[in-house]
């Protein structure tokens, strides 16, 4: 945009030098008399949203970016659109398409105009938006700054709709629920431990000691006689799994120090991950309960389970009327104390359609909405966490440090896969009494399959601007 204000300035000085009793006309979107000030001229630019909808009688927008209008959040985000179209001269228009991103997709590979901006946040929606091309990369644009992470979301929630480490989509990550929370955690029945005198896990959170081997000494070793139907864990086995590995920091790719990308598909600390499950579930079969489904947490929810893993959203306060608290998954021996890196499993983001036909004015009008809504909701979102959604200010703290390091797992591209491989192979180590190392080996040819064909084409953007070289080979 730069480049082409500065070619239309030049051109109209070199026409005043060639005509100097005609008046200079600049294009619209420059306002002379405002000391440089945007005036887009009255551009209409319409942001599409599965998170939109209208009133039952069509006659006014009900919700707008997943906030009902008619709440505090909701007429914020009405304010903040109707300042920036003050600040910037443009109109902006809502849509919603009941079919989903699938038609959106259709639309966007014949040519068919559908929206200035698009925000899906269905599963793979704007991953496979970037993959077929339909996209702008979000490195192109003057008003788009990548590296305020806290607005436009860290490396690792670009990764999410990144193709050959290039971003093609942003998150508002500080906005209320637009945080990327499909990660698992661990979630505590506050009672239910203190009728069975057990420590709160909140006193290793502040002691810095929450470790694999602090969890499993202090809540399943111990002889304690548990109610009937009572268990200390119960939990979907994929969740756990998942949860084993991504905090013992498995990483299935490496960088040397000359720069060079490779892949490891049998890495210790996954090997280590393995060991645990088996330890953990494999010598505790009558007070850990592993089961097929999915997020579902039955037991939790019926007041059966001490802990489970669930998403770390399920912590908010109020959860299934259980008072409830929320730990990260303990740190394995291969991980940094600290980092509580968990998987997420799609970026809820802002894209801007390839056949946009003003994609810099869109990327203009993303980074002013996406500035913090601490204005509307009357204080920052820290303090709005530790006073409206959880039970104590400790569960807001871990919510804020479990989100910071999460990581795509690429579900729609071999990550689902991958989990469905992972959960079989451990499962069937454990029946089978098989050593971690061979079960890793069973999964080994999988995971370089997949980490090469997908996220190995990404790793040059997370290197740079995720991971550190001080983890080179």
């Amino acid at each position: 945009m730069k480049k082409i204000i500065a070619a239309v300035l030049l051109i109209a000085s070199l026409f005043v030098t060639s005509c100097a009793g005609e008046p200079v006309t600049l294009l619209s979107f420059i306002d002379p008399d405002a000391d440089g000030a945007v005036n887009y001229g009255g551009v209409e630019l319409i942001i599409s949203s599965i998170q939109n909808s209208m009133s039952d009688d069509e006659t006014y927008w009900s919700r707008i970016l997943s906030y009902d209008t008619n709440t505090v959040i909701g007429e914020g985000i009405l304010e903040r659109v109707a300042s920036i179209e003050d600040k910037l001269g443009v109109k902006i228009g809502w849509d919603t398409d009941p079919d989903g991103d699938a038609t959106i997709r259709m639309k966007l590979v014949a040519g068919t105009y559908v929206a200035d901006i698009v925000s899906y946040s269905a599963f793979g929606a704007m991953e496979n938006f970037a993959s077929a091309g339909l996209l702008y990369p979000m490195t192109g644009f003057d008003h788009i700054d990548l590296s305020e992470t806290w607005k436009y979301g860290n490396a690792n929630v670009l990764e999410g709709a990144m193709v050959n480490s290039v971003p093609y989509a942003v998150q508002p990550v500080s906005w209320l629920g637009w945080e990327p929370t499909g990660i698992s955690a661990i979630l505590y029945n506050r009672e239910l431990l203190q009728d069975y005198a057990l420590t709160d896990p909140h006193e290793f959170w502040e002691s810095e000691s929450w470790y694999w081997d602090t969890f499993e000494s202090t809540y399943l070793e111990p002889q304690i006689t548990l109610d009937e139907g009572d268990w200390i864990l119960s939990a979907s086995e994929k969740i756990f799994w998942y949860g084993l590995l991504y905090s013992n920091d498995v990483q299935f790719v490496s960088v040397n120090a000359t720069g060079d990308y490779s892949v490891n598909s049998k890495p210790q600390s996954l090997i280590e991950a393995v060991q645990e499950g088996l330890d953990w579930y494999g010598n505790h079969t009558d007070i850990v309960d592993l089961y097929d489904d999915y997020w579902t947490i039955p037991d939790y929810s019926d007041g059966l389970a001490v802990f489970t893993v669930t998403t770390a959203e399920n912590a908010y306060n109020g959860m299934n009327e259980i008072e409830s608290s929320i730990m990260p998954f303990p740190c394995g021996p291969s991980a940094t104390y600290g980092t509580w890196r968990q998987a997420f499993d799609r970026i809820e983001g802002f894209g801007i359609p390839i056949n946009a036909p003003e994609p810099d004015i869109a990327a203009h009008v993303i980074s002013e909405l996406f500035e913090p809504l601490d204005e509307y909701l009357g204080m920052t979102l820290d303090e709005y966490y530790r006073s409206m959604m959880f039970l104590t200010e400790t569960d807001a703290d871990i919510y804020a440090e479990i989100i910071k390091d999460v990581r795509y797992d690429y579900t729609f591209h071999g990550g689902m896969d991958l989990m469905r491989a992972v959960n079989n192979s451990f499962s069937k180590g454990i029946k089978s009494k098989k050593a971690a190392n061979e079960t890793v080996e069973t999964l080994s040819s999988q995971i370089n399959s997949i980490i090469t064909e997908y996220a190995l084409p990404n790793y040059d953007y997370m290197y740079k601007n995720f991971y550190s070289l001080e983890n080179a080979d």
